[in-house]
């Protein structure tokens, strides 16, 4: 299958920087990481989903997709995919054709990250594979988002050494 993101590069480079995390925030008792990064990934796909517009917002007049902030929204997603994957302990996933518009991809991404949180539902390939197939949908190349994923994980190296 065809696959919008470089998922190898992409959970090397998230395995370096969640290990570089966990070094400065230890996890603590009872604390269930799996959950706080499943509600980041909700967060994230709403705020992508409020820059793309066209897909939901029919009462705006014109309703233009800010495409550089999109590409950054998404690559957040992709990064905390990838991190709650290494949350979890996933060595391997499979990725599956899905067949949803963008409103659809939106709606259950968010969908995916509740049942894998909450519902402890294993559907970690459901899930990289809605989010791989979002990036295609929302117009992105693989070389668009793995740009935007090199720049953000230098960003959050920055962010990480100023104390964020």
């Amino acid at each position: 299958m065809e696959t919008n993101v470089d998922w190898q590069t992409v959970f090397q480079m998230q395995r370096k920087l969640t290990q570089h995390i966990a070094e400065n925030y230890p996890v603590q008792d009872g604390e269930d990481r799996v959950k706080k990064k499943a509600f980041a990934l909700m967060t994230e796909v709403a705020e992508c989903g409020n820059e793309e517009k066209s897909c939901f917002k029919f009462w705006k007049a014109n309703p233009i997709p800010n495409h550089e902030e999109m590409l950054e929204e998404h690559v957040d997603i992709v990064h905390f995919v990838a991190d709650i994957g290494i949350e979890m302990g996933i060595k391997d996933y499979k990725l599956k054709p899905v067949k949803e518009d963008v409103l659809g991809l939106f709606a259950g991404t968010m969908y995916l990250a509740y049942l894998l949180a909450y519902g402890k539902f294993n559907v970690f390939d459901d899930l990289i594979s809605s989010v791989d197939e979002l990036g295609g949908k929302l117009g992105f190349t693989p070389e668009d988002i793995a740009r935007a994923h090199k720049r953000k994980n230098e960003i959050n190296y920055s962010r990480q050494a100023s104390g964020y």
